[in-house]
């Protein structure tokens, strides 16, 4: 499996999982937990693809072949990204906190269990 298809496996499962979830969380906590959820879910996703993206640039040879300057600026550019939209989402009161961090908490267990079906299929 290529990084590309991982990617896009992890972004079609994540979507599946947050649209059967979404609605609970609306049904639970009104419109600003439905919100928070998809809001964390879409951050999720973003950085995952901003991740995947960076070290496809790394094994293709375009980056750097050592940390300098310009992954810090991507890093840290992900991480500003991330803590704007975050940030954005609290402060105007459209997410509530705990609904946006489950949405967050969304993209690491659907990596870890894609990750183990894939180490169940290759074994």
């Amino acid at each position: 499996m290529t990084l590309a298809e991982f990617t896009a496996s992890v972004t079609l499962r994540t979507a599946l999982a947050v649209g059967g979830l979404a609605l609970p969380a609306a049904w639970l906590g009104g419109q600003a937990a439905a919100l928070g959820f998809l809001g964390g879910a879409a951050i999720g996703v973003a950085s995952l693809r901003l991740l995947a993206r960076a070290l496809s640039a790394a094994l293709a040879g375009r980056g750097p072949g050592r940390p300098g300057l310009g992954w810090i600026v991507a890093v840290g550019g992900r991480y500003l990204l991330s803590f704007l939209a975050l940030g954005f989402l609290l402060a105007t009161g459209w997410a509530h906190p705990l609904a946006l961090m489950a949405g967050l908490a969304v993209v690491p267990s659907v990596v870890i269990a894609r990750g183990l079906g894939s180490a169940r299929e290759a074994g």
